[in-house]
């Protein structure tokens, strides 16, 4: 089930709020791949920047659209990296705004993201 929240919606299965942007470039965020975790999670947003403004914070899960309207999202590293690099069809090619979505845990229910594993910046 879903619950409807300012912005986004919680998702009442894994309890995280989550909420879509179309992020316009540059984006302002640096992102990482933990080791021993699934998916992708920002590590770091830019003051001022794009992220911010739109309201991800350290530690927001990402994820991209689908290739279809009916595929679920993907949340593997090398589709992020290819949706926020611009070079991915579906969320956005080149400097056009990328679609993503954000899952965030109620506060105070996680710890600081992990800073081992894969990262990568993406500072443009």
């Amino acid at each position: 089930g879903l619950e409807r929240r300012k912005g986004g919606w919680r998702d009442e299965k894994s309890g995280q709020d989550v909420f879509e942007v179309l992020l316009k470039r540059p984006l302002g965020m640096d992102l990482e791949s933990p080791t021993g975790e699934q998916g992708v999670r920002v590590s770091s947003v830019e003051k001022g920047s794009n992220a911010e403004r739109a309201g991800i914070v350290e530690g927001d899960r990402v994820s991209v659209p689908g290739r279809t309207p009916l595929s679920p999202w993907r949340e593997d590293a090398s589709s992020v990296l290819a949706a926020v690099s611009g070079q991915d069809r579906v969320t956005g090619l080149g400097d056009a705004p990328v679609r993503l979505r954000f899952m965030r845990a109620p506060q105070g229910a996680t710890s600081p993201p992990s800073k081992s594993g894969m990262g990568w910046g993406e500072q443009t």
